[in-house]
């Protein structure tokens, strides 16, 4: 309850919450993706679902996150994969609409990132519809 409370709180004040959807594959979202006001991000791996990203209906949207590289404790750079590596690149996206239109509300914010987003194809869930963000077309239109 206190996490929920938490993206409440920080969604009323105007905040796009940006949290994983967990590396369970098809058992699931977890926690806190799998929380209504999160914006809940999976991984694709060329244009595809990623087998190992969280699915279901609790994912709103995807991002590249498998062989993404990333910064590592010691100053070296590591390809990294999951739906942690995922999720910056969301959050990236939200900040770069927040720079062009500093004034747009949350709701602005995450309607413009779903409606631009493109459809990706999902290997073992045919009829699930997943979307990848599209960072241009996001900023272009905020």
């Amino acid at each position: 309850p206190d996490m929920a409370n938490a993206i409440i709180y920080a969604k009323d004040r105007g905040v796009v919450v940006v949290v994983s959807a967990g590396n369970n594959g098809a058992a699931g979202v977890t926690i806190p993706g799998c929380m209504s006001p999160a914006l809940t991000v999976g991984a694709t791996d060329n244009g595809v679902l990623a087998l190992f990203s969280g699915r279901g209906i609790s994912v709103d949207i995807t991002a590249p996150g498998v062989g993404v590289y990333s910064t590592w404790l010691d100053n070296s750079y590591m390809s990294l994969s999951g739906t942690s590596s995922a999720t910056p690149v969301v959050a990236g996206v939200i900040a770069l609409m927040k720079y062009k239109n500093p004034s747009a509300s949350a709701f602005d914010i995450e309607r413009v990132l779903l409606k631009t987003a493109k459809k990706v194809q999902e290997k073992d869930i045919t009829d699930a519809e997943t979307l990848l963000v599209n960072a241009h077309a996001a900023v272009r239109q905020i």
